[in-house]
């Protein structure tokens, strides 16, 4: 959804449902994809990097990008650089890979739930429109039964975007199995507090009571 200068990317009617993160990537890993890869590749032997695949779907794209990250390490091994491994996670931010994502189990390290974009899509509401997008609900059943269908799909779990830092969500988000959040560093302090005057099983029980909310 951000233009990337130097990119003959055509307009689209509808972007956010359009050639962007992980498509434009494979489907032009030369100009987009690799050179990336490649330079996180030199720099993560020096340091602690981790790589997120954006807008995924299915678990095809991960392998397609497996193995052209797997391509760019054989290239640099080749011509003598070292290399290490970098875990490689994807967003979800789609309900395709919300509902999916056990079968991303094996190919993946960690996943990063994109609330921003996936509650957008859940709820079919343009997040820039503002005729429509009260009618998002970033708390509301559908959102969380997601997150806990997420939950339990044996892969470690962090939450990014506004919900993250969101006072009443952090409980229900946590009560739900999230175990790591991203916030903005204005919005560390008041997580902290909540998570240090809260149980784990008060969460719990208030994220089991939303659940089953109308």
């Amino acid at each position: 959804d951000k233009p990337v200068p130097g990119l003959d990317i055509p307009a689209e009617a509808n972007p956010f449902l359009g050639w962007r993160g992980i498509r434009l990537a494979l489907d032009r890993p030369e100009e987009v994809f690799l050179p990336q890869i490649r330079a996180l590749l030199r720099v993560g032997v020096t340091y602690d990097l981790r790589i997120m695949l954006p807008m995924v779907t299915v678990p095809q794209e991960v392998e397609a990008a497996l193995a052209l990250i797997d391509h760019a390490v054989k290239d640099l091994e080749r011509d003598g650089q070292q290399t290490r491994r970098i875990p490689i996670g994807i967003m979800v931010e789609t309900p395709a890979a919300a509902v999916t994502l056990d079968q991303f189990r094996g190919l993946i390290d960690f996943a990063s739930i994109g609330t921003n974009d996936l509650v957008q899509y859940t709820y079919a509401v343009d997040r820039t429109n503002a005729r429509v997008r009260e009618r998002a609900k970033p708390l509301g059943t559908a959102t969380l039964r997601l997150v806990a269908q997420i939950c339990r799909a044996g892969v470690p779990v962090a939450v990014c975007g506004q919900l993250a830092g969101d006072a009443d969500a952090v409980p229900l988000l946590v009560g739900l199995g999230v175990r790591e959040l991203s916030v903005a560093p204005a919005r560390v302090p008041a997580v902290k507090r909540i998570l240090s005057t809260m149980k784990l099983a008060e969460m719990q029980e208030r994220a089991q009571r939303a659940l089953e909310l109308e």
